[in-house]
């Protein structure tokens, strides 16, 4: 099949819990949100779901201080059953704008969509940053 895929990130700062974060982005887009277990939310937690076609993951610092505001991330990637009928070189389209729109109208405005120097220091990576 020749269908693009899709996927998006946002996040959210909260000193909310993992649990009431996922009960508000589950509101918002119309689903539920579970405990999810993998390597890829290590060292943090997260809740799981699904909607239009998407993996939904919602994650959170495991070992953040109760109370303490943290750094919550939502994203959306095609679910493994439809990718595996689309073209393998199908490109990507983020929608991200699309679903910070939402949550801005739906829940909170405080979600955003992260910026280069946020991503690189978390990944490691803030020594390729100028000056």
């Amino acid at each position: 099949m020749t269908a693009p895929k899709v996927s998006f990130q946002v996040r959210l700062r909260s000193a909310e819990t993992l649990a009431t974060i996922a009960a508000r982005v589950g509101a918002a887009l119309g689903c539920e949100l579970a405990p999810a277990f993998g390597h890829e939310f290590e060292p943090g937690e997260a809740m799981q779901g699904s909607a239009l076609g998407l993996v939904l993951d919602l994650i959170g610092e495991v070992d953040a201080e109760e109370g303490a505001e943290i750094t919550y991330v939502l994203r959306g990637l095609v679910r493994p059953d439809i990718e595996a009928e689309l073209d393998v070189d199908a490109p990507t389209i983020s929608i991200s704008e699309y679903v910070l729109a939402v949550l801005h109208v739906v829940d909170d405005d405080g979600w955003y969509i992260a910026d280069r120097t946020e991503l690189l220091a978390e990944a490691g990576l803030d020594d390729q940053l100028p000056g």
